[in-house]
This record gives structure tokens, sequence and C-alpha cells, in this order.
């Protein structure tokens, strides 16, 4: 009897388990997969950008920045923290090149990915302006244009019917319809009046969005004394819906 007793305990124990494993399963199958790290794209305003890098995982990552699209991605570093630098020759007696920080930029923990401006500037203290901006899909959707002022001087901007007054390295958000143009006026405050810039269409196309930026074109011999602005306009296609 109690041989039977201990044997049917055993197959009720065996019992409880499974059931316990059984109900656990599906929890355990329901946990979310892994957030993956975020990333930034580069965009260069004016000449491109080349020979830096930056660490990952100890290793050197090297960057460019053009400045007729967008960079393929790059992977975000786990601390959040983009020490971007070049490399120098060594200075006798050193023996291993130097590293010259360019630019030290810290992205969100939230967001992303991002959009990353640089700017060859030799007046800034690094020889280069960075911005970083959120250019998630959600902060940056689609029948919009992200717009920046990259011009020294401040910037009254007229895309479609809405005007903004935007200072140096300011941005605003635009909403466009469902046409494939929209007008851009750009005027600049100059010895203590507004004098237009830039007056003309933008292409625009459904199912995508745009950044604009607007820059000060460099004197030249043919233009010593120009103020005009340089339009660029980057278009991006939606992204496919994932599954």
């Amino acid at each position: 009897m109690a041989l039977l007793e201990r044997y049917l305990n055993r197959i009720a124990t065996l019992v409880l388990v499974s059931m316990t494993v059984m109900l656990m399963a599906p929890a355990a199958r329901a946990q979310p997969a892994p957030k993956p790290p975020p990333t930034f794209r580069t965009l260069a305003l004016g000449m491109s950008v080349d020979n830096i890098f930056y660490d990952q995982r100890g290793k050197a990552v090297p960057v460019a920045a053009g400045a007729s699209g967008f960079s393929a991605p790059y992977v975000v570093p786990e601390d959040n923290h983009l020490l971007f630098y070049r490399l120098v020759p060594p200075v006798p007696p050193e023996t291993t090149p130097r590293r010259v920080t360019v630019a030290d930029v810290r992205v969100s923990e939230e967001g992303g990915p991002f959009l990353i401006l640089m700017m060859v500037d030799p007046a800034a203290p690094a020889g280069m302006q960075v911005l970083v901006v959120d250019d998630s899909w959600e902060k940056h959707p689609t029948q919009t244009v992200l717009f920046f002022n990259f011009s020294r001087r401040r910037a009254t901007v007229k895309l479609g019917e809405t005007v903004r007054e935007l200072n140096p390295s300011q941005s605003h958000l635009f909403p466009f319809g469902a046409e494939r143009q929209v007008w851009l006026q750009a005027a600049t405050w100059d010895e203590g009046k507004w004098e237009m810039r830039v007056s003309g269409p933008q292409l625009t196309l459904p199912k995508t969005r745009s950044t604009v930026v607007i820059i000060d074109q460099e004197p030249s011999d043919e233009r010593p004394f120009t103020r005009d602005l340089l339009v660029r306009n980057f278009i991006d296609p939606e992204l496919p819906a994932t599954p």
C-alpha cells in the first residue's frame, strides 16, 4: 500500500511540473525581442567631410559625410556617446598618430535613428559645426519638410503657406500636400532690413519626406561679395511596412 501511495505521489508531481512548464512557455515566448541599437546617418553642408572616425567596441570606425546625399547608417555606441576625431601624424618623439577631436556628441537614449549634419567651419572651435536631430519617421513623417537654417544670418522662411523666422542653426517642420512641388522663399536680415535671397519651387513627391537646408554661398573670384543662399533638398522615400 505504501509503495502504491509513493507511486501515485510521483505521478502527481510529474503532472504538476509538466503543467507548470506548459503555462510558463507562452509567457517566455511573449517576451519582446531585444531593442536594436539606434543608428545615425550623416550629411555634409558645403564640402564633404572624410577621414574622421569614432570608436565602436574598441575599434575605430571610419565616417564620411557627403554633400550630395545621406550616408549609409552607422551604429551608435552603447553609451550613446559619439566622439568624432581625426588622426594626425605623430610629432617626434611620439611614434603613433595623435587623435584630434572634431566633435563630441551625445545622442538621446530615446528615439532615433538620428541625423548628424556636419559643416566645415574654420571659425568653429574644432573647425566643424555639428547638429544632431532625431530623424525618426515619427518626428519627421511623410509629407513634411524638415527645414534647417545653416546661414550665419537670421532668416524668414515661407514654405507653401507657412512662414517662420529662424535663427542660425534653428529648424522647423513644414507640412506639404499632395503636390509635386512647394514654393520656397527665404529672406535674410542684412544691414537692418530683410533681403529676399531665394524664391523658387522645391521638388516634393507623394509618400516621401524632405530635408531642406539653406547655407551661405561662399565668396569666389567671380562673386567676392555675394550674400546669396544655397538651397539643398534631400528626399527620403517612405519606409516599407515591417511584417
